[in-house]
């Protein structure tokens, strides 16, 4: 029996809703690569999200890739979170380090947000 992994995700959403809190995901502006670039400049969007936050247990903080600071944030796979976004918590702006999808059938169902001051 084939798992309905839309509904999974779903679900993981309605529950991250129950136990997290609100944030926005930050995306950056775009515009012309080069100065003589005649792209339009396209200022950066906020999207709301609501996420679930967790500090690194020890035995994973190697003071290089994950820092005793860094933020473990569980997220709904309803926006994609990316290197390039930032993340803004009760008025404090994170850093993405790093993304890591949960997608046990090939779809994303959770996203794992290391995210850094």
């Amino acid at each position: 029996m084939a798992e309905d992994w839309a509904a999974v995700a779903s679900d993981v959403s309605a529950a991250l809703a129950e136990v997290g809190f609100a944030a926005t995901l930050q995306r950056p502006s775009t515009g012309p690569a080069t100065p003589w670039d005649a792209t339009a400049v396209t200022p950066g969007a906020q999207v709301a999200v609501t996420i679930m936050q967790d500090t690194y247990d020890l035995r994973h903080i190697d003071g290089a890739l994950i820092r005793a600071d860094d933020r473990r944030i569980l997220m709904a796979s309803d926006v994609v979170p990316t290197v390039a976004d930032r993340l803004i918590i009760g008025g404090e702006t994170l850093a993405i380090i790093n993304v890591t999808p949960t997608a046990p059938g090939g779809a994303a169902v959770l996203y794992e947000v290391q995210a850094r001051r």
